[in-house]
């Protein structure tokens, strides 16, 4: 069958919606999909951790341009705190619902955001001494490896 048989307009409708069984459907295959995606970007992280010693090298090392990297680090402690502040105080303390955070804390995004930005620059430019192009792919493996993980930590 045609794409245009295959995908028309309900009745009343202007939208296309699949007919005929056409419809596409999520089922074991992809949460099996999205838990290999975590596991391989995990175990990217993981690699990245262990060659490049990057917590002694962060730690340690006299390459690391320090004003840099401590800014940056700050930057995204701030992020942590905001984020834990939205998911974990304003819902259980206080009470307030995930959809009343713009009329109780209208600041909190848009800073949260600037401090990720701000975090995610002084730290490339603070580690750029030590693995200069790859900084940023680094920093951006070792970010989707804690999303992933913390995907599956039940809070």
């Amino acid at each position: 069958s045609s794409l245009r048989q295959r995908y028309t307009p309900a009745e009343g409708s202007s939208v296309a919606a699949p007919i005929d069984g056409a419809q596409a459907q999520e089922g074991d295959a992809g949460v099996g999909a999205g838990i290999a995606e975590s596991l391989l970007w995990a175990s990217g992280a993981a690699a990245v951790l262990y060659f490049t010693d990057f917590i002694n090298v962060c730690l340690y090392s006299t390459e690391v341009s320090r004003p840099w990297f401590n800014v940056g680090v700050a930057a995204l402690a701030v992020n942590v705190v905001i984020g834990l502040y939205l998911a974990y105080f304003l819902p259980y303390v206080k009470g307030i619902k995930e959809r009343q955070w713009e009329g109780h804390s209208p600041y909190a995004i848009p800073v949260a955001t600037a401090a990720a930005v701000i975090g995610s620059i002084c730290l490339t430019v603070g580690l750029w001494p030590v693995w200069t192009f790859f900084t940023p792919f680094m920093l951006f493996f070792l970010l989707m490896g804690l999303l992933m993980i913390l995907r599956y930590i039940p809070f």
